[in-house]
């Protein structure tokens, strides 16, 4: 994948939330599925975009950027890719970050990632009728712990919970 210029991620071993873990759950999810994903890995999207102030510091502890989404497709769900399109349609802009995905996972209500295979060309046109480029997120200069000393989890659409 990264040989054909992707961008490759952690999301997750296990889909769990967050908030139903303990820190160390977080960190031992974290670790056994890193290696899978070979290196450098630089960005986290957790499950269900859900960060507690455990998985900010297991985030910084192994240098990774915590990524939200600014737009979500809810391709998860059974649609044709003309609804998941007009989703979306009034949120692509510069530096958004838009949710799919590419299987069908825990929650999910569909078989298949067919419609979202369907949706990357019209959702690639539309973009670049706006005069946009899709991007990864390393051409976003997306911030990072290491960058930024002071880094803290609060992209737009990262839900915070707290006293866990």
């Amino acid at each position: 994948m990264r040989e054909g210029g992707h961008g490759v991620a952690f999301h997750c071993n296990e889909h769990v939330r967050h908030d139903a873990m303990t820190p160390a759950q977080i960190e031992a999810d974290l670790e056994s599925g890193l290696p899978a994903l070979g290196q450098p890995v630089r960005y986290w999207r957790t499950p269900w975009g859900l960060v507690t102030p455990a998985t900010e510091e297991v985030a910084r502890k192994h240098h990774l950027g915590l990524v939200a989404w600014t737009a979500d497709t809810q391709d998860w769900r059974r649609g044709a890719p003309e609804e998941m399109l007009a989703r979306v349609r009034g949120d692509i802009s510069p530096g958004a970050i838009l949710l799919m995905h590419d299987g069908a996972g825990p929650g999910a209500m569909r078989d298949s990632c067919a419609g979202t295979v369907s949706l990357v060309r019209p959702l690639v046109a539309l973009a670049r009728s706006r005069g946009l480029e899709p991007a990864t997120l390393d051409d976003l200069d997306h911030p990072l712990p290491d960058r930024n000393p002071d880094f803290q989890a609060t992209q737009a659409g990262i839900e915070r919970v707290r006293g866990v």
